[in-house]
């Protein structure tokens, strides 16, 4: 059982949105930021070469930039437990990635993929336009907001439990949260969980969107992830008194099933 307070960083900049990634991780996982592998600075050339960067007036997010120069070519398993996909961009350089128009956003940006599932190989693509970095999966599904909120989102859903000695499962069977639209079913969900949040003195988390919901305080934290029609969710937690009144909450506002 391991109590840090504070052990979510703040939003920052992406200068050190790393240092805040370590932070996190670092108490749990100390050896995670010693086995990144960065890509050099040719190697992310090339890769702005092979997608015209230049030509198209683009710029890669800042975000994914800071990324690349310290796990571009290994991250430590961030993506790989979470996405079951690999950061390897010197290796991506022999495939034909190229950008695209974002059909699936209702912007139309350029887009990129940037990384994909290690069996299937399924596209992760990112956005490129100012103020839009959204990730989506499969070129079609919205999967994240932007690319520093996904990397957070990776980052609590493999060590947050580790931060605690029990957690629980909860789904709900209601219909009104069940939306093949997963966007439409964050936004009929997720203002419900921000008063069951409020109520319990949780605080909400800066990369929570509208698809992935965390909230935490020194004594638990609440996960909910709605990438998929339905949702699944976990709150983890030392002490079963602590969340009973969150639990309470779940099963009378959202018809939660809570399963250990």
């Amino acid at each position: 059982m391991l109590i840090i307070k504070n052990r979510i960083p703040n939003a920052g900049s992406a200068k050190d949105m790393m240092r805040r990634l370590q932070s996190y991780i670092n108490p749990i996982d100390p050896d995670w930021f010693q086995n990144l592998k960065p890509s050099s600075e040719e190697t992310i050339k090339k890769w702005e070469r092979k997608l015209h960067l230049e030509e198209k007036k683009l710029k890669f997010p800042s975000s994914y930039l800071e990324f690349l120069r310290h796990a571009g070519e290994e991250d430590g398993g961030l993506f790989e437990n979470t996405l079951h996909a690999k950061m390897g961009l010197e290796s991506q350089l022999a495939y034909k990635w190229r950008i695209g128009i974002n059909e699936s956003d209702v912007l139309h940006p350029y887009c990129f993929e940037f990384i994909e599932t290690m069996d299937l190989g399924i596209p992760y693509t990112m956005n490129l336009a100012e103020n839009n970095e959204k990730i989506f999966v499969d070129m079609s599904v919205e999967f994240s907001s932007s690319f520093e909120n996904l990397l957070f989102q990776c980052a609590v859903e493999i060590y947050e439990k580790k931060y605690f000695s029990s957690y629980v499962n909860f789904i709900s069977n209601e219909d009104r949260f069940f939306n093949l639209d997963i966007l439409k079913q964050g936004k009929a969900l997720f203002p419900i969980i921000d008063k069951i949040v409020e109520e319990n003195s949780l605080q909400k988390a800066w990369f929570s969107d509208d698809l992935f919901y965390f909230a935490y305080s020194d004594k638990m934290s609440l996960l909910i992830n709605g990438r998929e029609a339905g949702f699944r969710g976990m709150i983890f937690f030392n002490e079963k008194g602590d969340i009973v009144s969150v639990e309470n909450g779940l099963i009378s506002k959202i018809g939660a099933v809570i399963y250990y």
